[in-house]
Parts: structure tokens; C-alpha cells; sequence
């Protein structure tokens, strides 16, 4: 057989099914120029021979043919060689092997990239970078009315010596939210130069939008800021106690 068997077939069918080429790419959605090409064995025109099979496969279809009879033409003609070897060229272009690869060499990186803690530099860049809730004094001195300046009862103290004084005063402005126990003892920005003070008997916990911005004074001891409150956003009190301790000055240390 020759090549031209295979477009005459096609064609032949067609025909004989009374569709024109425009009425075939409706059903096929193949273009007009493509079927053309095919039945007058313009295998050149196509855009490429690997798109042959899928074409026939989808005429056949539309024609009521099995496609495996317009396959047979195919393969008894010099063009089933074609197709084969376009075919293994394709192969020897595209090695999958280098795209396991490059998957496995991205999804180490990014395990690598997802378990490195953050650098100090990063830390400090993202805590500057933190948005300061703008608030004038007038709106401050009214939230500070809100919460008490010392707890009214202490329920967790057996003697005075438990209850603690925490003493805040901003550097700079930051937002703060200071708890002891269930109780909320203040939410809010502080401005430079203000200073709050609290009493408490429970433990509490001071949560900062920006560290090093503070100078905390507890029960009389001034914490050194620049040597233990440096990139610092999440102060308990056992923290400042633990700077304390370790701390070689008294009391009233800067």
C-alpha cells in the first residue's frame, strides 16, 4: 500500500457518510487544513506527526469506523517508521529522570528552607517593621481608666511579700497587653516618656509589638534593658526574676 491509501480512505468515508470537511472539523474539532492535509497525505503540513494517531482515532470516531483498520494503513507504509522514529527522538530529548530529580533536589531545599530557624537579623527587621497602633494621650489616658492600677483582691496571696510591682516606662511607643492570671492589668500603646505601674499576685505575662523599646522596673529592681530585654516580645515574670538572679548589681541596677 502506499501512503496515499491511508487519506483516500478517509476521504472515502467521508464522502460516503455525505459530511464535507467542515462538517468533519465540527464534530472532530480538527481544522480544516489538517483534515485536508490528511486525505491528500500532506503529512508535512501537520503540525507534527505525532498529533496523526489522536487525529485518525478522533475521524475514525466521527466516521464510525474502528480505528485500528485506518491504524493498519499506518504501519504497512514508510510513514509508521516516521512516526517511530519521531517518536524515539522525543524520548532521547526528554529524559524524565532529570525532572525526578530536580523535584527531589526542590523538595529538600524547601524542608531545609521550612526548618531553619529565622536569622536575629530577621527577627529585628520584622519587629521594626510591626505596625504601632497610633494613639494620642487623650485616647490613652482613657483606656488606661479602664483597667485598675492594682488588683482589689488577691486570691493567690497568702502575705504581702507575694504581691509584686511592675513598673513600665516606654522608650519609644509600643503596644503592650500586660496579664496576671485571668485579669487583663492593661491593653493599649504607650507613648515615649509614659509609665504605667501595676500590683499583682499572680504571674504575669507582659506581650510586646516591639522589644527593647521599655525600661521595666520589678519590686524595685530595674532590669537591665540592653543586656536582657534585647529582642525580647514575650516577658513572664519569672524571666525578669531569672535576670535578676544572674545579674551581678542590687537593686536600682541600669
Amino acid at each position: 500500500m502506499s501512503e496515499q491509501n491511508l487519506g483516500e480512505k478517509i476521504r472515502e468515508l467521508r464522502e460516503k457518510k455525505n459530511l464535507t470537511r467542515e462538517q468533519l472539523h465540527s464534530q472532530t474539532k480538527i481544522l480544516v487544513k489538517y483534515i485536508k492535509a490528511i486525505e491528500e497525505g500532506r503529512w508535512d503540513l501537520l503540525p507534527g506527526l505525532m498529533y496523526l494517531k489522536p487525529f485518525i482515532k478522533n475521524i475514525a470516531d466521527a466516521l464510525d469506523v474502528d480505528c485500528k483498520e485506518l491504524y493498519v494503513l499506518i504501519e504497512d507504509t514508510s510513514l509508521g517508521e516516521k512516526l517511530e522514529n519521531e517518536a524515539s527522538q522525543l524520548k532521547k530529548k526528554f529524559d524524565y529522570r532529570w525532572v525526578v530529580v530536580v523535584l527531589m533536589v526542590a523538595l529538600v531545599a524547601l524542608i531545609i528552607f521550612l526548618l531553619k530557624p529565622p536569622s536575629p537579623q530577621i527577627i529585628r527587621q520584622t519587629e521594626e517593621t510591626m505596625p504601632v497602633e497610633p494613639v494620642n494621650d487623650r485616647e490613652l489616658s482613657k483606656k488606661e481608666s479602664q483597667f485598675s492600677g492594682e488588683l482589689d483582691f488577691f486570691q493567690g496571696a497568702d502575705n504581702i511579700d507575694e504581691i509584686r510591682t511592675l513598673e513600665l516606662t516606654a522608650i519609644d511607643s509600643v503596644w503592650l497587653l500586660l496579664l496576671s492570671g485571668n485579669d487583663t492589668l492593661y491593653i493599649g500603646t504607650l507613648v515615649p516618656g509614659r509609665k504605667i505601674k501595676r500590683r499583682c499576685a499572680s504571674p504575669f505575662k507582659l506581650v510586646m509589638g516591639r522589644s527593647n523599646c521599655l525600661d521595666i522596673v520589678i519590686d524595685d529592681r530595674k532590669i537591665n534593658r540592653e543586656k536582657y530585654l534585647k529582642n525580647m516580645m514575650r516577658i513572664k515574670s519569672s524571666d525578669l526574676d531569672s535576670f535578676i538572679a544572674s545579674s551581678s548589681g542590687g537593686p536600682g541596677e541600669g
